[in-house]
This record gives structure tokens, sequence and C-alpha cells, in this order.
């Protein structure tokens, strides 16, 4: 629990101090604990580092999409909000197989403000036999 307490602190604590930083929320929406989590995901995609010493299999999905676009929050905004940016997928490990999908794309924006960019995808292996989707 000690490894991840810092990344659950910045995962809380970013997306609090860029709000404030840009006057785009009143602070009074950070007291409410429903919009602090909705403040929270509407960022970007984050990171995810998987690594191992043997095999790593992937059947299933990983994914650090960026947040959907922002919205009129209680009234205070004149626009919507651009999508929040795709996050970064690293894989490490002698050998990468599987049929999944990796996944971080950009979140979608709303009319002009536009959408999120795309993330990272990053495989590190000697052998890869990784048979999927990547986006």
């Amino acid at each position: 629990m000690k490894k991840k307490l810092p990344a659950i602190t910045l995962f809380f604590l970013s997306p609090l101090i860029a709000e404030l930083l840009l006057s785009s929320a009143p602070p009074v929406e950070f007291f409410n604990p429903i919009m602090f989590v909705v403040l929270t995901v509407l960022y970007g995609g984050g990171a995810i580092l998987i690594a191992a010493n043997g095999t790593i299999t992937v059947n299933g999905r990983i994914e650090a999409d960026g947040g959907y676009r922002g919205g009129y929050r209680l009234g205070t905004c004149s626009s919507c909000g651009g999508g929040g940016s795709g996050g970064a997928i690293r894989l490490v490990a002698y050998t990468i197989t599987g049929t999944g999908t990796l996944r971080a794309l950009g979140g979608s924006g709303c009319f002009a403000e536009g959408n999120g960019s795309d993330g990272g995808i990053r495989l590190e292996a000697f052998a890869n036999t990784f048979n999927a989707g990547i986006a």
C-alpha cells in the first residue's frame, strides 16, 4: 500500500490543483464528493506499467483512455471543454502474448473545443507473440 499511496494522492490532487489554478471550477465543487470524483475522471488517461520476469498474457482489455469532454458544470461555463488526452501503457517482460486489446485513445471534445490527443503504447519483450489490437 505504501507504494500505491503516492500514485493515488497524485491522481486526486492533480485535478484539484489544475482546476483551482485555472479558475475554471468554483472551489465549492471540490467539497462535494460526487463532483470531486466526476472532475477527477474527466482528466487524462494516466499511465499503466506492467512488468514481469516471465510472461505477460493479455486476453482482455487494458485501457488508458482520456476523459470525455467537460460540460456546463453548475452553470459556470459558457462552453463545453475539450477531451482529456490518452495515457500511456507500457508492458515489460521476457515474453508478451495474448489476443486482447491495448488502448490509449484521447477523449471526445465538445464542438470546436477539440478531442484529446491519443496516448502511447510500448511493448518491451525478447519474444513478442502479442497478436491483437492496439489502438
